[in-house]
């Protein structure tokens, strides 16, 4: 079974960016009150990135560009997929780096 993301899940850039998530299924898709993430939004903003520079040109961070990489295969919730908190390493800014999401298995109400 997969971890689903939550809403109060902090998606990060390397770059301390903290990704805004909002559910569309959350109102009636919750873990004990909190909105489990689906993954039909085209993307998902970033907030807070502090950036990099190429040359004298400072470049942020400002979305996650491929929610739909972290799907929960054949889960589904109102007919749209779950993402899934183990694929959140398939997830990428839209300048092409990585996202972490520090240890999905420390949420307290999900049993493995």
């Amino acid at each position: 079974m997969p971890i689903p993301l939550l809403e109060i899940d902090k998606l990060k850039c390397p770059h301390q960016g903290v990704a805004i998530l909002e559910s569309k299924i959350g109102q009636v898709a919750n873990i004990q009150g909190i909105p489990i993430m689906d993954t039909s939004a085209s993307a998902w903003a970033i907030s807070g990135c502090q950036g990099f520079w190429v040359g004298n040109v400072k470049l942020l961070c400002t979305s996650i560009t491929n929610p739909h990489a972290c799907k929960a295969d054949k889960f589904k919730v109102l007919g749209k997929f779950v993402a899934d908190a183990e694929k959140v390493d398939k997830l990428k800014t839209d300048k092409g780096f990585s996202v972490t999401l520090p240890n999905p298995y420390a949420k307290p109400f999900v049993k493995r």
